[in-house]
């Protein structure tokens, strides 16, 4: 044990003693001094970026981390929204053209198909009215024979066209058979009279006309 010096006397005493034994004085303990302290090393933080925990918290949308993402995610869905908008409005339109298209063709073949009847249907017309007005042979051939020639063009494909060519039909047979007769007549300075002929041609030609009304 260390033995520590009387600060009255001197001696060289116990450090444990209270007293002094030699002179009685009272010995003062010496106060062990307490370890040097290292250093606190202070990390440095950006202030911007931490909150002052004394403040109140920001709203969010002054809040950096929240209100980018959140402008960019509505962004992207304006964008997401206007792109399936275009694509639903060029599908509509497409369709409405296809659907235009086809009304279109519908109305175009109507009309082809009444072009096509009106055609079929004049040189038999002229042919009727001239023999009510009066007719010889050779004007009488030549409008046959334009008669033939349009009903042989005329190729409907639907059942009310097929109809109207069968009447036409009908009527040119008989057109035809009043031009033998008539011919013969005329070879054999005989009289013949075609119009019976004329007058069954004349209710095929009307007959035909009378469906050409509901195309």
């Amino acid at each position: 044990m260390k033995l520590i010096k009387c600060d009255n006397c001197g001696q060289s005493i116990n450090p444990k003693r209270a007293a002094c034994p030699f002179c009685n004085a009272e010995v003062v303990k010496a106060v062990p001094e307490a370890p040097a302290t290292q250093p606190v090393a202070y990390a440095v933080v950006d202030d911007r970026s931490v909150e002052d925990p004394a403040s109140p918290p920001q709203p969010w949308w002054k809040r950096p981390n929240i209100i980018i993402p959140a402008v960019v995610g509505v962004a992207f869905l304006a964008v997401f929204v206007a792109f399936g908008a275009s694509m639903l409005a060029s599908q509509d339109a497409a369709r409405k053209a296809t659907k235009d298209a086809a009304a279109a063709a519908t109305v175009q073949k109507a009309a082809d198909v009444k072009a096509a009847t009106a055609k079929a249907m004049e040189p038999f017309l002229q042919l009727k009215a001239a023999l009510h007005v009066g007719i010889v042979f050779a004007d009488y051939t030549k409008r046959v024979q334009d008669a033939q020639y349009a009903l042989n063009s005329y190729a409907p494909s639907d059942a009310n066209g097929q109809a109207i060519k069968q009447h036409l039909t009908n009527a040119a047979a008989l057109y035809a058979t009043a031009l033998d007769s008539w011919n013969s007549s005329i070879q054999n300075d005989t009289s013949k009279n075609m119009w019976p002929s004329w007058t069954a041609a004349s209710v095929e030609v009307d007959q035909a006309s009378s469906l050409t009304k509901s195309e």
